[in-house]
């Protein structure tokens, strides 16, 4: 019988998502969270973006997570590589995980990961991982 994971259960993915491509205030896609009402704050997440995915094609490139999480590297020194982006909280997350899994579609994946908010603090969060990478 396979585990069900926080991420694959969308009821319990919790209220952050990690953006860093075309969901992004100002971006192409932007419009597909606009009417949710939350706050955004600059975050990073460890990883790397590689083109790959649907979105690529649209100059948004798909993120790879690192093997250690953000609170665990060095990021100081210049020795791992971090994606920046946003935190998107909000509590009606909830009620469109559903539709960005839609959006996202088979390229992309939901995981839990940690990202570091532009305030030093850390976050547990959503984000959407490109598959095949």
């Amino acid at each position: 019988m396979a585990t069900s994971t926080p991420e694959s259960r969308p009821e319990a993915r919790g209220n952050a998502l990690f953006v860093y491509g075309s969901l992004a205030p100002g971006k192409v896609n932007a419009h597909l969270l606009e009417p949710l009402v939350g706050t955004w704050s600059e975050a990073r997440v460890a990883g790397s973006l590689h083109h790959i995915g649907w979105a690529a094609e649209l100059g948004f490139l798909g993120i790879k997570l690192g093997p250690r999480s953000i609170d665990r590297l060095d990021v100081a020194a210049g020795h791992d590589d971090v994606v920046n982006g946003f935190i998107f909280e909000s509590d009606q997350l909830a009620d469109v995980w559903p539709e960005l899994d839609r959006f996202e579609g088979r390229d992309y994946h939901p995981v839990q990961t940690t990202a570091q908010l532009i305030s030093g603090d850390y976050c547990e969060c959503i984000i959407y991982t490109a598959v095949g990478i």
